[in-house]
């Protein structure tokens, strides 16, 4: 408050996620910031009003893209998750679905285990 009273307005506060990775414990603790105007995640795409402010989408423009570039991007063209976002979603769906006892993968190096399986053992 002291901040305010010297500079005579509002503080507000915007945070980007590390790497855009942010689950529920980080958005809690984001949340609870009193200042907060709004949290970026990496996910692509637009906000509406009733947007969760402590996971906000953007919309990534670099400044070379040419005009019809440009019109595409803010028409909506990358707003579709990428194929890293989607992998991840599907990967935490099978282990929060199973527990450990999804589908089996016959890969070399998998070994039969469920994919949750090994992509906790990777993560390590």
């Amino acid at each position: 408050m002291a901040y305010e009273d010297r500079l005579f307005r509002k503080i507000e506060v915007t945070y980007c996620y590390a790497g855009g990775f942010h689950g529920p414990r980080e958005r809690s603790i984001v949340a609870g910031c009193a200042q907060l105007a709004g949290a970026v995640s990496t996910a692509p795409g637009v906000n509406g009003r009733e947007a969760d402010r402590a996971s906000l989408r953007r919309t990534m423009i670099v400044g070379n893209e040419r005009p019809a570039e440009f019109r595409a991007i803010i028409a909506g063209a990358c707003d579709a998750p990428s194929w890293v976002a989607r992998t991840r979603r599907a990967l935490a769906r099978s282990e929060r679905r199973d527990a450990g006892s999804g589908p089996r993968t016959r890969t070399r190096w998998g070994g039969g285990r469920s994919a949750s399986a090994i992509w906790r053992s990777r993560k390590r």
